[in-house]
């Protein structure tokens, strides 16, 4: 899915220890353009990007790719940006 819209928050990057190695992530909070009760959503940034904070505030173009899976017997749903446009400085974040 792709949308337009504001950082709302650039989360906190961590480390994560996975079985191929350590693992980079943050989360980011965008918001729709649209008024108060635009959609939201909190996705999950993975890798070297994780590490490139974007101002709250700033207008992006975002592509998220949403998918569930299944734990202990209850489904979860995730979003993962693949792609941040600034459109502030109309360049590619990654």
């Amino acid at each position: 899915m792709k949308t337009i819209g504001r950082i709302e928050k650039w989360g906190q990057v961590t480390q994560l220890q996975g079985k191929n190695g350590t693992m980079t992530k943050c989360e980011v909070v965008i918001k729709d353009i649209g008024g108060d009760y635009a959609d939201t959503y909190v996705a999950t940034v993975w890798g070297e990007e994780a590490k490139k904070n974007i101002a709250k505030g700033t207008p992006v173009a975002a592509k998220l790719r949403f998918f569930t899976h299944e734990h202990e017997g209850r489904t979860y749903q995730d979003i993962v940006a693949d792609e941040i446009i600034s459109l502030a400085a109309k360049e590619v974040v990654f």
